[in-house]
Formats: structure tokens, C-alpha cells, sequence
């Protein structure tokens, strides 16, 4: 995470040190907007990942497919699709032992240019941990939920088909 860091947004972090995050981030945002896909963008202003659930990862060849629960009882819950294209998780390790610990929350995402061919999408989880995702386009579905509850079936995180 290069803006919301946990010292940021984490249960010790100050209102001000959140607030400074959050406009440095959304400065960040600003910055690159013309250069984003117009799903990219919508993911990156309009969609709230927080207390959301990962509830797979799923690697095929070059494209990651990333399967969330998001929402809460105010606005309602929601599956969201993401299909990363050219894609790659950064830390292999860290991703599989978050997905593993169905205790993990994302506290914060956030996405980031990290050449003139590729983006990055990073995600803060509860208690522990971050993934970070290397992509180069992308493109996302939605679904609305009656709940939060999801069933897990099998391993979150699998490579290659596998």
C-alpha cells in the first residue's frame, strides 16, 4: 500500500492522519484518471471494498479472476467479479495465507500506475496481511446478495487451473 497504509486507517490510526491518506490518495486518482479504463475508474471511485470478503482467487494463464463480497446492511451486499488481464499476484505466499484465514476483512484498496503498461491493485486485510495485484487491463461484474453469508468450497487460491 503506497497511501493507505494500516498506520493510516488502522484501528490506532488518527482522523487526521486518515483524512491527509484518503486526499493523497484521491490527489493520486485524480493524477492518472485520464489515462484509466472507464471500469477501471468506476472500481477506483465509486466501489467501497471495505469489510469486504475475498472469496477466491483463481489463476488462468495470464488473467486473475477474483471473486468478493462487498457491502453492508445499509447499502446491501453485492458478489463483484474482477477479471485482471496480463495479471499477477506480487507476493504468492501472502495472498494464499490471507485467503486461507477466513478471519481476513479488507480494510482498504487502492489502485496505482506503476508503468505506462501496468496498474496495481492493493488490498489492506484484517488482521493481517496485503495483496497486491500487477495488471494491465481489467473488467468486473456485479451481483446483488440477499446477505453477507458465503459458502467456501474448497481452496480459495488456486493456480493455473489447478
Amino acid at each position: 500500500m503506497r497511501f493507505l497504509t494500516r498506520a493510516a486507517v488502522g484501528l490506532l490510526a488518527s482522523e487526521r492522519r486518515y483524512q491527509l491518506a484518503n486526499e493523497t490518495y484521491a490527489a493520486q486518482l485524480s493524477e492518472c484518471q485520464g489515462e484509466m479504463s472507464r471500469e477501471l475508474s468506476a472500481l477506483a471511485h465509486t466501489t467501497s471494498f471495505h469489510d469486504g470478503l475475498v472469496v477466491s482467487i483463481q489463476s488462468d494463464k495470464a488473467d486473475l479472476l477474483m471473486m468478493c463480497v462487498l457491502g453492508d446492511l445499509q447499502v446491501g451486499y453485492h458478489k463483484l467479479s474482477i477479471r485482471y488481464r496480463d495479471a499477477h499476484i506480487l507476493d504468492e505466499g501472502a495472498c494464499a495465507r490471507i485467503l486461507r484465514d477466513r478471519r481476513s476483512e479488507i480494510l482498504a484498496d487502492e489502485f496505482c500506475r506503476v508503468s505506462t503498461e501496468a496498474w496495481e491493485h492493493n488490498l489492506l486485510f484484517s488482521p493481517r496481511g496485503e495483496i497486491s495485484i500487477r495488471f494491465r487491463t481489467l473488467d468486473y461484474a456485479t451481483e446483488p446478495l440477499p446477505f453477507r453469508y458465503i459458502d467456501y468450497f474448497g481452496d480459495p487460491y488456486r493456480l493455473d487451473g489447478a
